[in-house]
């Protein structure tokens, strides 16, 4: 595999097979950030996942990406420690004859400890507090694996580790929750982008969110805005 593949996904946005202009920058994507981590584990003596393989953290961390999946399409919001919360931004969009269509879409909010420890900027979501937000469980997360509770939980605090020391290093990273989007830290800025299907999985409307904006006569900013946000979704990976 390049270095930009992981098992049957692309994790980043360039590979080495793709041309390259002269200013092009190395992008450390998740096979690398695992692959690090893993030759760092075989070197040091207090590793805690020295016995997983490249594969088996890769495994491990497609589960954990699958759970948050599951977990945001109940509508519930999920924390990973250390580095923020995946969570909903919603608003009533009034369509007319006294009706409204929930517009609800994903975002990730950056832990501010993250961002203050590696000096990253953000932009700050406004989210609404009734969103409930869960964190990691483990012990689920282990049934889906077949490593132990233990054996997880060490293995995600590893993985998060690695990202924090190749943002501490100044590195250009993207970081790939399978089926979700890419969190990409790029010249000491934090931005997530959602792929498209997991934006169009996530709508709150029922899927009539084009047919409502098409009867939207009202010519507010907000509006407009949101016909405009809208219009992005459907071209493509979406940023948060």
């Amino acid at each position: 595999l390049h270095s930009c593949c992981y098992g049957d996904r692309l994790v980043g946005s360039l590979c080495c097979c793709t041309p390259q202009t002269s200013f092009w920058r190395p992008i450390l994507v998740m096979a690398d950030v695992i692959g690090e981590m893993m030759a760092e584990a075989k070197t040091s003596r207090v590793t805690t996942i020295g016995k997983l393989s490249d594969q088996d953290v890769g495994s491990v961390w497609e589960i954990v990406s699958s759970y948050i999946e599951r977990q945001m399409s109940q509508h519930k919001g999920v924390q990973v420690p250390g580095l923020g919360v995946f969570t909903f931004s919603q608003r009533k969009l009034d369509v007319g004859n006294s009706r409204t269509i929930l517009i609800q879409r994903p975002v990730f909010q950056l832990s501010e400890k993250f961002a203050q420890t590696h000096n990253v900027e953000h932009v700050k979501q406004h989210v609404s507090g009734q969103i409930p937000v869960v964190s990691l469980n483990y012990t689920a997360l282990s049934i889906e694996s077949p490593f132990d509770r233990d054996t997880v939980e060490r293995c995600v605090r590893e993985v998060l580790l690695a990202l924090s020391r190749s943002v501490q290093k100044n590195r250009t990273v993207e970081f790939t929750f399978a089926g979700i989007g890419r969190l990409a830290v790029r010249n000491s800025k934090a931005k997530m982008k959602f792929f498209k299907e997991f934006i169009t999985s996530m709508d709150g409307t029922g899927g009539h969110l084009i047919s409502a904006f098409v009867r939207i006569i009202s010519k507010s900013d907000f509006g407009f805005s949101l016909l405009f946000s809208f219009s992005v979704v459907q071209s493509g990976v979406v940023g948060c």
